[in-house]
C-alpha cells in the first residue's frame, strides 16, 4: 500500500483534485477525485491510500481543475517500493541476544544498523554473499532499524536487541 498526503490553501478558482498514477511516468490513470474546500483561509489536508499498487516504481501527480475547466498539474512524486521478486529477505531471530542471521536473495548489499535516534551504529557490505551473520552483542538493548540497500532496491526492518 502507498499512502499519499497533500495539503493546500483554499482558492476560489480551483474546484477539483484528481489523483493520478503511472507505472512509466508517461501514461497516467485516475485514482481518485476530491472536490476542494473553498472560500476560507484554512490549509486543508487530503490523503489517499493506494491499495492496488503492485509496481516497483510508481509516479503520482495531482491534476488540478479550476472552475473554468482549466487544468494544471502538480510536480510528479516518484515512489520506489520493494517487490518480493526484487529482494527476498529473512532476518532471524527477532528479538536477538547476540547474532542476527540475514538471508538475502541478492548479493552486493550494504547493510546498516540504525538506532532510534537515526545514528548508524554498524555498517557492512555483503559482497556477493547471500547469507550474513551480524554480531550485535555489543549493542545496547533496544529497537533498531536494519537497512539493506543494493543497486535496485532498499529494505528496512525493525529488530529488537535484548
Amino acid at each position: 500500500n502507498v499512502t499519499l498526503q497533500w495539503a493546500c490553501d483554499s482558492a476560489e478558482t480551483n474546484n477539483t483534485y484528481q489523483l493520478e498514477r503511472s507505472e512509466d511516468g508517461l501514461n497516467y490513470t485516475d485514482l481518485s477525485a476530491r472536490n476542494m474546500i473553498t472560500n476560507d483561509n484554512d490549509i486543508h489536508r487530503y490523503s489517499y491510500i493506494d491499495y492496488n499498487n503492485n509496481y516497483a516504481t510508481s509516479y503520482y501527480r495531482l491534476k488540478i481543475i479550476d472552475n473554468n475547466s482549466a487544468t494544471t498539474y502538480s510536480n510528479t512524486v516518484v515512489i520506489n517500493k520493494l517487490i518480493n521478486e526484487q529482494l527476498k529477505l529473512t532476518v532471524y531471530p527477532n528479538p536477538t541476544t547476540g547474532l542476527l542471521h540475514i538471508n538475502l536473495s541478492k548479493g552486493n548489499n550494504t547493510i546498516r544498523i540504525v538506532n532510534i535516534f537515526g545514528q548508524v551504529v554498524k555498517s557492512f557490505n555483503t559482497n556477493q554473499l547471500s547469507n550474513a551473520e551480524l554480531n550485535v552483542k555489543s549493542l545496547p538493548n533496544g529497537s533498531y532499524i536494519l537497512e539493506i540497500h543494493n543497486e535496485s532496491s532498499s529494505y528496512h526492518q525493525v529488530f529488537v536487541k535484548e
